[in-house]
């Protein structure tokens, strides 16, 4: 299937109350990890290239690999620029083909700086059909998000989906989320909830916070530690593996967090996703047939209408 826009999957996660899972690739064996976890579960994913993380690859490169990957699959995969703090890198992913933004202005900026920044973002996201997420630092209390200045930030800005900071953690860290803070940032700045530096949250909390209003939670820390960890387990046990079996061993614990990932964030029930024999396309799940049909229809037409 061709990369989709994420606006008709956020849409949908936002009316069904459950999250978009975003994982954080930089590599083919990340990729397909990711992507064949989403094919197994029946779920879609959003894959995340954060413009730091790909120091020893490009844009394109990585782009073109998604689309590979994702054409291979019946799936929706949306292709996420991750915290772009320049208008250079936002117009470079556009040309790759990129099918969501994210825009940070720089922290040393004046808020009513970071407004008009964020503004100009939005309007050439928007230009092209493209959802824009960012995220600001209020001043004082730990930069813990303003609601105030929250309903201000979309009202002036046009963003479409807030990254509040509500007791996050990035790198894994103890996080600890206020979510009477989320519920209120919710109802001030109607719009899209993100999470972002998650990792270190309960899943019944992370759950809590979905109910309230999460509708897209980007997952990096897990999934790579998990890689790595499993990477030294092997090379504890003696000889030393190849690439092609290195390469295997990242993939497959990828696949592994990553579907245990995409099990709590589409909002299956806390208790039976460990069990042995317990169906992975239980509870709110189902609603992923229709949704793939939904969008290759969309796909399908939208080609028609460009090839006329």
């Amino acid at each position: 299937m061709p990369l989709v826009n994420l606006r008709s999957l956020i849409e949908e996660a936002e009316t069904n109350k459950h999250a978009l899972a975003g994982f954080n690739i930089l590599n083919l064996e990340m990729t397909e990890g990711v992507v064949e976890a989403a094919k197994t579960l029946g779920v879609p994913v959003i894959l995340n290239v954060h413009p730091d993380q790909i120091i020893h690859s490009s844009l394109e490169m990585i782009a073109a690999m998604v689309k590979e990957i994702a054409g291979r699959v019946k799936v929706p995969v949306v292709l996420h620029l991750d915290y772009a703090s320049n208008f250079s890198i936002l117009r470079e992913a556009i040309s790759c083909g990129f099918t969501s933004l994210m825009f940070v202005a720089p922290a040393e900026l004046s808020f009513e700086e970071i407004i008009r920044e964020t503004r100009s973002a939005a309007e050439l996201s928007h230009s092209n059909d493209l959802l824009l997420e960012s995220e600001f630092k209020s001043e004082g209390n730990n930069g813990i998000t303003d609601p105030d200045q929250a309903e201000r930030f979309i009202r002036e800005t046009g963003v479409d989906i807030l990254s509040p900071q509500i007791g996050t953690s990035h790198g894994g860290g103890k996080a600890d989320l206020d979510l009477e803070l989320l519920k209120v940032i919710k109802q001030k700045a109607k719009c899209y909830i993100s999470l972002h530096g998650g990792s270190g949250v309960e899943d019944t909390i992370i759950q809590k916070a979905i109910g309230i209003g999460i509708n897209k939670a980007s997952v990096y820390s897990q999934i790579s530690k998990s890689a790595i960890e499993k990477m030294k387990e092997r090379l504890g046990s003696g000889d030393v593996p190849d690439m092609v079996e290195a390469s295997g061993i990242i993939k497959d614990a990828v696949k592994k967090t990553v579907t245990d990932r995409l099990n709590v964030l589409s909002m299956r029930k806390i208790d039976t996703l460990h069990k042995p024999g317990s169906p992975l396309n239980s509870g709110p799940g189902h609603y992923i047939d229709s949704l793939v049909r939904d969008v290759t229809r969309q796909v399908m037409k939208k080609s028609k209408t460009e090839d006329q």
